[in-house]
């Protein structure tokens, strides 16, 4: 089997080692001179990064959740009781030649 990345096979330690035990060869391109130990320890580190990244992902969805930013889209956000306030002030202190860039800024 050829592969482009190990990470791309998984990032799960166990999987590649019985993969590796299961006599099943493949050849990572991305380092085809990988031996059993090294491509067992490159699976280790993707494992850890993958876990790292998904806590990452998690504490930055929590503080978004906590500013109130996850689930509303832009185009919800735009659309919301402040911003349309917002909006309807900045609207009536803009001359006349403002007006189009003014709607460009909220695509209307």
């Amino acid at each position: 089997m050829v592969i482009a990345k190990l990470d791309r096979l998984a990032r799960n330690v166990a999987f590649i080692s019985a993969l590796l035990e299961s006599k099943v060869k493949f050849v990572a391109t991305d380092m085809p001179e990988a031996d059993t130990a090294f491509l067992q320890i490159v699976a280790a580190f993707a494992e850890w990064e993958a876990k790292n990244i998904s806590e990452r992902t998690k504490s930055a969805l929590a503080a978004a959740r906590a500013r109130g930013k996850v689930g509303q889209s832009k185009t919800a956000a735009m659309n919301s009781p402040n911003a349309l306030a917002w909006a309807a002030r900045l609207w009536s202190g803009i001359c006349s030649s403002n007006q189009y860039g003014f709607c460009r800024g909220f695509r209307i």
